[in-house]
């Protein structure tokens, strides 16, 4: 998910820069604008599959450690995890791929990305991509998430009302894995609400078979408001998860404490031994 966040906001960064600096040009490149844009919803969708199913595979990983006292999930194996990991990104970059040919741009508005719901030539196999990349990239990884997790509460709360059962279920590293499981739901939580403007405005053209450029002709300034807010919302999405490891993992905040001093250290050392050498010198 890390890497899915960088790549947001480093393509999502270059994507804005580049938008704001060729509107600014008296004879405006549409060949230039035209990859930004494919490569843009390239990167984003290929980074919102990603980490979706990434948070399925967490809320799955969460469901058996927390339902199942005896139990140990499979991603506790280094080969099924760097299986799953190689899966969900082989998955995200295949059904983003065909967003190479759906982004374009549209004379009518040619400063804003568009989306083709059909393709150029009216190719109605390009709206069973839409369906699945959707399903697969939200409703799907939503209700499984939200089915796993409130079995985990309600196995949470169950624990924690039987008072006599407390100190023989949840030791030190049970009481651990509730508090990462708490985290997990938040940055799960945070991210379906980030992402429900993108989705939506996905389904929108769907169902409606028109693309963004069209839907902002026909129906105003409210798709494009839409639109405007899933990009800012999908960079959001890629800077609140380090916030939320900050607030909820004690191991992570002291590991950037400790590395922020150590890196303290390290430039001080550097100039005290390049004053010592000049002075030498001199």
């Amino acid at each position: 998910m890390a890497v899915s966040d960088i790549i947001v906001l480093a393509f999502g960064s270059v994507f804005l820069i580049s938008n704001v600096v060729l509107s600014l040009q008296q004879h405006f490149n549409h060949s230039i604008y035209q990859v930004v844009c494919k490569v843009n919803y390239f990167t984003i969708t290929w980074s919102y599959i990603t980490s979706s199913q990434s948070f399925t595979a967490i809320s799955i990983d969460r469901f058996l450690i927390m339902t199942y006292t005896n139990r140990k999930s499979p991603f506790q194996s280094k080969k099924i995890l760097i299986m799953a990991i190689t899966i969900i990104w082989i998955v995200g970059l295949l059904l983003a791929i065909p967003m190479l040919i759906l982004a374009d741009i549209n004379p009518k508005l040619p400063h804003m990305c568009d989306l083709l719901p059909y393709g150029k030539n009216n190719d109605y196999t390009f709206s069973v991509y839409h369906l699945f990349a959707l399903s697969v990239a939200f409703p799907i990884p939503l209700v499984t998430v939200f089915c796993l997790y409130f079995k985990v509460i309600r196995r949470i709360s169950n624990s924690i009302n039987n008072i006599s059962n407390i100190r023989n279920r949840y030791d030190r590293n049970k009481r651990r894995q509730v508090h990462s499981t708490k985290m997990m739901i938040l940055a799960t939580l945070l991210f379906m609400v980030n992402s429900l403007p993108i989705m939506f405005g996905w389904f929108i053209a769907l169902i409606t078979g028109k693309s963004y450029v069209y839907l902002v002709l026909d129906y105003g300034e409210f798709i494009f408001i839409l639109v405007s807010t899933a990009f800012f919302m999908a960079s959001l999405t890629a800077i609140q998860n380090p916030f939320i490891f900050i607030i909820y993992n004690k191991t992570f905040r002291k590991a950037m404490i400790s590395n922020f001093y150590l890196e303290r250290q390290n430039k001080t050392a550097v100039i005290v031994v390049t004053h010592k050498s000049n002075n030498a010198n001199t």
